[in-house]
This record gives structure tokens, sequence and C-alpha cells, in this order.
């Protein structure tokens, strides 16, 4: 998955946000690679450890702009 559908996918929750009260995106890294990427991103780890990751809409509003 390139950074740019991971973008329009981020810009589409902040507008579901707007009408359905969407509060996160969370994603499941397949292993540590991409728990790594997505970290990179600016997803948090829902668990210290874990492979689920989230960031909140409204953080992605302040990025996107």
């Amino acid at each position: 998955m390139g950074s740019a559908l991971v973008r329009h996918v981020l810009a589409t929750a902040v507008e579901v946000n707007l009408n359905a009260a969407c509060k996160a995106v969370v994603v499941t890294a397949l292993h540590e690679q991409a728990r790594s990427w997505w970290l990179k991103l600016g997803f948090a780890p829902l668990e210290d450890d874990g492979l689920e990751l989230y960031v909140l809409t409204a953080d992605i509003q302040k990025t996107l702009g």
C-alpha cells in the first residue's frame, strides 16, 4: 500500500467523521516492518508491543489541513 492511497483513506475518514463520528482509524500491521512503516506515518500502537495501531481523525485533520 502506497502513501498516496493511505492519504486518500485518511482524508475519507476525516469526511466520514463529519457525518458519522469516526474518531480514529485503526490498522493491523502484518509484521514488525509494516508496524514501523505505520509508525512513521503518525500512527500509535494500541498496546505497547502490539501490531494494532491507530490515529485520531482530529490529528489527521490537523495534518491534512
